[in-house]
């Protein structure tokens, strides 16, 4: 079963795994390096395991509990390799030299399910170190802190959702009234009821908030002039103003995505904002990948002003979406090209 789900991570190519990574929350990228450890290991998957079979696992403590018996004591370990949670039951032991949350275990024994949770009781086990220790432990070079960084600072598929889904709104109903205020109303209405959904899920509301910044200055635009083309003015002159932002950051050698990727580490980031900048490295292939976003504000630019000239408001509709999430992705596939290609080592 395990070679199976090494065959399906062989399957994705370079840009893809580094696609992936660039566009999901840190909690799913601990959990997917937690997978590859398992498999590189040779351990067979937690959601995989089959009751009454030997099994090798391994995975990450979480949490270490010691239930009281009637007889004997028994230690319960909490093991977790990123697809679901095993429990470790050592019978008459109260603890275990070594191991502790955040040890990295690989142990073997028969499954067991109980209560739907399954367990190994008093498994053969070893302490590993992870697959982030062991690459830690190499030279480290500028692709892999970058592509480590910037996973933790760019957003995913829902906040790009969330920022699309008002402009499609609007312009539908524009094409189908002709009327900018209505259409400015619903896309305001949309932009409240997505806020709303995420506070509910008590989850961030920061891309809602964006998406309600980009909207209040469309209807600014549009209800002022009265010319529903003039709703995205706002997102063009943006592009401009980061597109030219961008090229100025490449030019003065302060490129923009080494303040992105120097946004990963907080903590070093209060403690030292611009030590960043002493990695000769890290600023020359931080410019290279800001170029690549130069590239494509130019490319935004390109296309939506000849279309707002026009004043073709159904096609804007098109190539503001077109140009938003999906020219994203082809921008992460050409750095993703980049940082995989790249070993430049670490100076800092």
């Amino acid at each position: 079963m395990a070679a199976h789900s090494t065959g399906e991570t062989g399957q994705r190519g370079p840009l893809a795994r580094l696609g992936e990574r660039l566009t999901k929350s840190v909690t799913q990228l601990e959990a997917d390096e937690l997978k590859e450890d398992s498999v590189r290991l040779g351990c067979t998957p937690m959601n995989e395991l089959v009751d009454r079979k030997v099994a090798t696992v391994s995975g990450t403590v979480r949490a270490i509990t010691l239930r009281p018996r009637v007889t004997v004591p028994a230690l319960v370990v909490d093991l977790y390799d990123g697809s679901r949670t095993i429990n470790l039951v050592w019978l008459g032991r109260r603890t275990i030299g070594g191991v502790e949350p955040g040890k990295y275990l690989r142990a073997t024994g028969r499954v067991t399910y109980t209560r739907g949770v399954p367990t190994i009781f008093n498994p053969a086990y070893e302490i590993v170190p992870p697959r982030a220790t062991e690459v830690a432990a190499e030279v480290p070079t500028v692709e892999a802190l970058i592509r480590h960084r910037l996973s933790a600072v760019l957003g995913g598929w829902r906040g790009s959702l969330e920022a699309a889904v008002p402009t499609l709104v609007f312009v539908a109903l524009w094409s189908w009234r002709h009327d900018a205020r209505l259409a400015v109303i619903a896309a305001g209405v949309i932009v409240l009821v997505l806020a709303l959904v995420r506070l509910a899920q008590r989850q961030s509301v920061q891309f809602v908030l964006s998406a309600a910044l980009a909207t209040a200055v469309a209807a600014f635009f549009v209800l002022r002039t009265g010319r529903a083309q003039d709703a995205f003015l706002p997102g063009m002159l943006k592009s401009s103003a980061f597109g030219l932002g961008a090229l100025v950051s490449v030019l003065l050698r302060w490129p923009v995505v080494g303040f992105m990727v120097a946004a990963g580490d907080p903590q070093r980031l209060a403690e030292d904002p611009f030590g960043w900048r002493r990695d000769r490295g890290l600023v020359r292939v931080s410019q290279r990948l800001t170029m690549v976003l130069v590239v494509l504000y130019a490319v935004r630019v390109a296309v939506m002003v000849p279309l707002y000239l026009a004043g073709k408001v159904a096609w804007l509709g098109v190539a503001s979406v077109a140009l938003g999430w999906p020219l994203w992705l082809a921008a992460v596939a050409v750095m993703a090209s980049m940082l995989m290609r790249g070993h430049t080592p670490q100076e800092v």
